[in-house]
């Protein structure tokens, strides 16, 4: 908890309740003591405190900017509105709220150049188009604070992030901006107790400058865009997880720091992936996620049921890869995977560059425009699936092994080649022109 102290500038709210709200600039709602008489003058330098107690709830309304202060401090039993009215608030040393409600419609600015502590009792609600909130050091949330919406210049945080067990954190579709003041190799936290859920994710968050920023304790989940540029990095304590369900963009390769932790790509519409920096595990569970970049992961890269990753011409490192899913390639990416999936999913071409990935898999689809042509011999473990574009034998007429089915829905040149079933299959071809027979059969 923080103290509460006094001194000569003190200004304690001493409104009184006749049914209409009052205004911060009213010399009448003021006394230089707790429940004292009113008459004093009103707290907007930056030698003196603002305290709302237990002896008036009336609401209070800005009429002008109170541009930095010493301190605004809610505490006792206020349980009125401190409404900004378009205007701004500053506190010079740490923000208080244990109780009562700050009010930000139309083009409200709320900051201190110290901490914010946001108590069980306390609400800040942002409401306004153009409303934002700057805090110059660590944000504490025990209470309600719904966010400013809107872009990374709304709300900007220079020190950590700390929602509690008993914290409600709406995040509004708006962005949190992180700009780390603090070195060090921790630099500013993200503490989320409990991890991810409803009222406890954030919508977008952007990290910029030259420090770090780490998440401490639990998972997190952003549930749009998450975004890096500077030098400074997010760093992943031990073994959380970032979930992202939009885009992902780290522009410097210092920007992730990912520790054990697993980076998942799981939201419903299209994502991408735009990254210099590598990560530890990547987990793709969305049906439409392509690269922008280069991507390197250091231990696993899963793609899940249903889901596609599509390297859209990018090349990719791994150590292993889970494929429960589809590996999308154009066929001329530089593939540098030490453990490959041969028993599961499937690796879809839309490019006729070459079978980059080898030459065994579990199922195989060709959607291209243009000629895949074999040039060496090719093992399907599962299905192989023709669904536009031709796959040529080639003129050295290599043969093909097929354990599941055979779907040609376009064109199969087979020369003086071979296939063989060696599982259970059902082949479904075009009809009987050349487009879609067979030379040789086993």
């Amino acid at each position: 908890m923080v103290s509460i102290s006094a001194d000569a500038a003190d200004r304690y709210w001493v409104a009184v309740n006749d049914g209409v709200d009052k205004f911060w600039h009213d010399n009448a709602n003021w006394s230089n003591q707790s429940g004292g008489s009113g008459g004093f003058s009103v707290p907007n330098r930056a030698s003196d405190k603002a305290i709302f107690d237990s002896n008036s709830s009336v609401n209070v309304k800005l009429g002008a900017n109170v541009t930095k202060i010493n301190q605004l401090k809610v505490t006792g039993t206020y349980t009125g509105t401190i409404n900004l009215n378009g205007y701004n608030l500053g506190s010079k040393n740490n923000l208080v709220i244990y109780n009562g409600t700050i009010s930000l419609p139309g083009d409200s600015f709320l900051q201190t150049w110290k901490d914010f502590y946001l108590y069980s009792g306390g609400t800040v609600t942002a409401s306004g188009s153009g409303s934002r909130i700057k805090v110059k050091n660590n944000l504490h949330i025990w209470g309600t604070l719904t966010a400013p919406d809107g872009d990374y210049n709304r709300f900007i945080l220079k020190g950590g992030f700390n929602l509690y067990n008993v914290g409600t954190f709406k995040h509004n579709n708006g962005t949190v901006t992180m700009v780390p003041r603090y070195g060090g190799t921790v630099g500013a936290g993200i503490r989320i107790e409990g991890g991810p859920g409803t009222d406890r994710n954030f919508y977008n968050l952007t990290k910029t400058g030259n420090k770090n920023v780490t998440i401490t304790t639990n998972n997190i989940k952003i549930e749009n865009n998450l975004t890096a540029w500077g030098v400074g990095s997010i760093r992943v304590a031990n073994s959380r997880d970032i979930e992202i369900h939009g885009d992902l963009s780290l522009g410097n390769a210092n920007n992730l720091v990912p520790g054990t932790g697993t980076v998942f790509i799981n939201g419903t519409s299209v994502q991408t992936i735009n990254s210099k920096a590598s990560f530890n595990k990547l987990t793709i569970s969305n049906p439409d996620v392509s690269l922008l970049r280069n991507a390197n992961i250091s231990s696993v890269l899963t793609v899940s049921a249903g889901a596609t990753l599509d390297l859209n011409g990018y090349n990719l490192t791994a150590s292993t890869l889970i494929n429960n899913g589809n590996l999308q390639l154009s066929g001329s990416e530089a593939l540098n995977i030490t453990t490959k999936d041969t028993d599961s999913g499937t690796i879809t071409y839309d490019g006729t560059a070459g079978l980059n990935y080898g030459n065994t898999y579990y199922n195989l689809e060709l959607d291209t425009s243009g000629t895949m042509t074999l040039n060496t011999d090719l093992d399907v473990n599962g299905d192989l699936r023709i669904t536009n574009g031709t796959l040529d034998v080639s003129n050295n007429n290599r043969s093909i092994n097929v354990a599941g089915d055979w779907i040609n829905n376009d064109t199969f040149i087979s020369r003086s080649g071979t296939v063989t079933f060696d599982g259970s299959s059902t082949v479904t071809t075009g009809g009987t022109a050349n487009a879609n027979d067979f030379h040789h059969v086993t």
